[in-house]
Formats: C-alpha cells, sequence, structure tokens
C-alpha cells in the first residue's frame, strides 16, 4: 500500500460524511511519518484550522502544525493572482480586478473557478525549497461530491473547448498529474447509510469509467461498536418477548438494546455495499461519542490510517 507515497490525495464525499476530518487525520498521519504536508481546503469553509490548531487557514500556505502547513484556497484570489502575473503591470491589473466586468466573469465563467483552483494545487505541488519540494505531499478536502466531480470533470472538458493557449497548456499539465496514479490518488468518504453509500458508488463508478480516475481508498465513517454478541443479543429479544415481564423501565432498556442492535446491522448491511465492487483498501472509521471532535480523535483516526494501509 503506497497512499503516503503520492504527491497529490484528494478526499471527496458529500457533505457532512466527515470528509474534513478524514483530510485532517490524513494530513496527521503523513506528518506522523515525517512528511512535510500541505493540507489544503478549497471552498469558503473554514473547518481544518479550528481542528487542527483552533485557527484559521490563511490563503496561502502556513505552518499550523509541526512540518505541517495548511490553505484554503479562494478562486477568486487565485483568479486575481494569475491576472497580475500575466499582465505584469500592476496600474492595469488592478484596474481589471477591480471592475465589474472581472466580478461578472469571475462569478458566470463556467468551470473558471475550477480551472485555477486545480491550477493554484500544482503549482504548490511544484514548488521547490533549498533545492527539493517545499512538500512532500498535499492532501485536499475537496468540495462535496457534485462540486468535486465537477472540479476534476472540467479540465477535459476545457481542453476539448479550446487546447490552445496559456490556460489550455497549464491545464493538460495538471490534467496528467491527476491521472497520474504514481503522484494521485483519490480517496472516498461515506457513511454506512442509504444517501451517502448510494452517492458514493454512484461517485466510484463515474471516476473510474468516465474519468479515468479510480477511488483507491474508501473510509466509512462514523461505524457504531458491535456492542451485543449473539447470545447477549438473543437474551435480549428473549426478554422483550416475555409477556411476564411489566417493569416499563426494564422494557425500555431492553428496548434501547434492541434500537442497537438494529443500527448495527443496518450499518453493516451498507458497509457490505460499499465493499462490493471497492478498489484498493476499505477503512472502517468508529463513530465517537462526542458533540465535538478534538485533535485527540483526529490523531485517533490517524493511527487508525496508518495501522490499515500497513504503515504501522
Amino acid at each position: 500500500m503506497s497512499l503516503f507515497d503520492k504527491r497529490l490525495i484528494f478526499v471527496l464525499g458529500k457533505g457532512g460524511v466527515g470528509k474534513t476530518t478524514i483530510a485532517a487525520s490524513l494530513g496527521l498521519a503523513a506528518h506522523k511519518l515525517g512528511k512535510k504536508v500541505l493540507l489544503l481546503e478549497v471552498g469558503d469553509a473554514d473547518s481544518i484550522g479550528p481542528l487542527i490548531n483552533n485557527t484559521t487557514l490563511p490563503f496561502y500556505p502556513k505552518e499550523i502544525y509541526p512540518k505541517l502547513w495548511g490553505a484554503r484556497i479562494n478562486p477568486r484570489l487565485v483568479i486575481e493572482d494569475y491576472v497580475y502575473v500575466q499582465v505584469g503591470f500592476t496600474f492595469i491589473a488592478s484596474r481589471i480586478t477591480k471592475s465589474k466586468i472581472f466580478d461578472h466573469l469571475v462569478d458566470v465563467a463556467p468551470g473558471l473557478k475550477e480551472v485555477m483552483t486545480l491550477g493554484q494545487i500544482w503549482r504548490w505541488d511544484q514548488e521547490i525549497e533549498n533545492g527539493s519540494n517545499r512538500f512532500d505531499i498535499t492532501i485536499i478536502d475537496a468540495p462535496a461530491t457534485g462540486h468535486g466531480l465537477g472540479m476534476l470533470r472540467v479540465l477535459p472538458a476545457l481542453i476539448e473547448m479550446i487546447n490552445f493557449g496559456p490556460i489550455a497548456e497549464q491545464s493538460k499539465v495538471v490534467l496528467n498529474l491527476l491521472k497520474n496514479q504514481e503522484k494521485t490518488w483519490i480517496t472516498l468518504v461515506t457513511l454506512p447509510e442509504e444517501l451517502p453509500v448510494n452517492e458514493a458508488i454512484e461517485f466510484r463508478n463515474i471516476a473510474e469509467k468516465d474519468l479515468d480516475m479510480p477511488v483507491n481508498v474508501t473510509f466509512i465513517n462514523g461505524v457504531y461498536p458491535e456492542i451485543f454478541n449473539l447470545e447477549e443479543q438473543e437474551d435480549i429479544y428473549k426478554h422483550l418477548n416475555n409477556s411476564t415481564n411489566t417493569n416499563p423501565n426494564l422494557i425500555n432498556i431492553f428496548k434501547s438494546a434492541q434500537d442497537e442492535i438494529i443500527r448495527y446491522k443496518i450499518q453493516k448491511n451498507y458497509i457490505k455495499q460499499i465493499k462490493t465492487g471497492a478498489r484498493g483498501f476499505v477503512i472502517e472509521v468508529p463513530f465517537f461519542f462526542t458533540n465535538e471532535l478534538k485533535i485527540e480523535n483526529v490523531k485517533e483516526i490517524a493511527s487508525l490510517i496508518l495501522k490499515s494501509t500497513n504503515y504501522e
């Protein structure tokens, strides 16, 4: 298993499945291996910074943990930077980026934000410091599945449309990197529930068949433990079916136990669906009985990932 030997790891999944938690855990796992890690969050949300060290991620890489850098990609700032680089004259570039036409272009141009976001990821991946890559590995907390899929789909469509010029040439370079499985892997996060599982399976099929970018690792987040063994389960059902049992408190306790048994069995069914046809590793991440995850929980998941991928 060579997960942490890659240059880029994209973390995708339906909103609310714990994608950011897995991305942060992957970052800490790579950090534990001695890698220089860049942890990126794409979009308006700012969740990784508070999770790692109760901070806000900047728009340019900043060390937020020893040997772990973080940044939040703002597509508009990336586009503005691109204008300044291409125009070369600060005054003219400033007039362009402050115009209403520029605002309209950023908002409505199809695929522009996605192309610029991927281009920025590529540029940071290529950064050299003291004669070697500034970062060993970049982990991207991508947008929720629909937008994330759109981000990966945009490059082939753009290249087909224009096929020349600086943006097209950069897009070809970035697309080659994305499709190079020696350097880039796609990971998928889901919950053992109906809608996330259906969407994960659909995404997995599209990624492999349409994009030629297979999902190499799947994380099933929020997995409940098996609280009762078979003998205990039989005993619980026996008590529930006992007509002489009239103690309401005791009945409620056994009903709660029954609910846990049913929930566990339902989850196992969805886990089986995810594992069927999965490529690479499927890693089950336990449910944490807390209202707010802490850095200690993230470190625990990081250790689980290292163990599951044969690094520990």
